[in-house]
């Protein structure tokens, strides 16, 4: 970026080589045929399927933005707009270009994730209304263990299970007609939420903008509580120290290669292993986000159980005074299903507006 680079587009100190650019602009469009025909292809797959183009119409459009931010950051890094600027600013705008690259990636990796748990739900769903009551009766009946029965309501028949009663509690409370289609009804309420939270809007980018603010403030003043006092002896040494590291790392980053991140730095006069240097940096940027989302996905599961489990307790077992089981789950989801439509979970006013007329009729009978 700056005026004694060569290999600045807007600085070029010698002629472009025509046949160059021409085998390059011949890569360029191939691989621009390529993504519309695939995106094309996506759209026809999606046809019918109006929530899920939504959705795809929403993500061209953030990675439309984030494209056109991207390619002003890398006109402005090969213009003459940061001649004067420092070699550390320099760096901090390409960071700021790949970081902006890897949010791209990272909204259509979410989306098309999204997407595919939305329709495994749907089939999940169906596939519960496919079991057999006496199938899970006999399945529940099996585990002895109360600790086994406990992990079957994680399974697939323990969900088919709660989803269930959960289909028999919405139709009681909102008045349904017994053949209402739940499933239909609960992927239409996914579909609207996920077209609401891939909805980016300016609040988010606000959001966003004002944690990073928060981000460099607390590490300016960070940098600025562990900056030692001048005319301190004691930290003359640990100061050379770190400043030997840090200058090994950032002629490794900006003249030796940086370019190859998953390579480990040369080693420095520090006294430090760069082979554990190296394998600390591997851990810290795939192991550690990895099981930080296996831990959240964990939580997020009992957290939906401990929910379905409180409505359940509240609407069709108001009177248990522990922990409901998955035994007396599949009792009373036998029973809701053995009876007629017409008598499916009587609410209280309608059991007492029935026992009524029974005492009125018994003492007509009497009189």
């Amino acid at each position: 970026a700056s005026s004694e680079d060569s290999s600045s587009l807007f600085n070029l100190k010698e002629e472009i080589n025509f046949a160059e650019a021409c085998w390059c602009f011949l890569i360029l469009l191939t691989a621009t045929i390529i993504i519309e025909t695939f995106t094309e292809w996506i759209e026809w797959v999606l046809q019918g399927k109006g929530h899920f183009l939504v959705i795809v119409n929403k993500v061209y459009k953030e990675v439309m933005i984030l494209g056109l931010i991207s390619f002003l950051l890398f006109c402005s890094e090969q213009g003459p707009l940061l001649d004067d600027l420092d070699h550390s600013w320099i760096i901090s705008f390409e960071f700021a270009h790949i970081l902006l690259f890897f949010i791209g990636i990272s909204f259509c990796l979410l989306s098309v994730v999204v997407c595919v748990l939305v329709s495994r739900g749907r089939r999940s769903w169906d596939a519960y209304e496919r079991y057999d009551i006496q199938e899970l009766t006999a399945y529940f009946a099996a585990k002895k263990n109360h600790t086994l029965k406990f992990l079957s309501g994680f399974t697939p028949k323990g969900q088919a299970v709660q989803f269930r009663l959960l289909k028999h509690v919405f139709i009681r409370s909102h008045k349904l007609p017994p053949e209402f289609h739940f499933q239909e009804y609960v992927h239409n309420v996914m579909l609207n939420n996920v077209d609401q939270v891939l909805d980016v809007e300016w609040t988010s980018w606000l959001a966003v903008a004002l944690f990073t603010l928060a981000a460099g403030l607390f590490n300016m003043l960070y940098e600025w509580q562990v900056m030692p006092e001048p005319g301190e002896s004691g930290s003359h040494s640990s100061s050379s120290t770190e400043e030997s590291a840090q200058e090994s790392v950032h002629r490794w980053l900006t003249e030796e290669g940086g370019s190859s991140m998953m390579s480990p730095p040369p080693p420095d006069d520090t006294g430090m292993d760069p082979g554990m240097l190296h394998q600390r940096h591997v851990m810290g940027l795939f192991v550690l986000p990895g099981l930080g989302l296996l831990a959240l996905e964990i939580v997020c599961l009992l957290i939906i159980k401990n929910a379905v489990t409180r409505v359940l307790k509240a609407e069709l077992f108001p009177n248990a005074s522990s922990t409901i089981t998955m035994d007396s789950q599949v009792a009373l989801l036998s029973s809701l299903e053995q009876k007629p439509k017409s008598a499916e979970i009587p609410d209280k006013e309608g059991s007492n507006e029935q026992s009524g007329d029974k005492q009125a009729t018994q003492e007509r009978t009497t009189a």
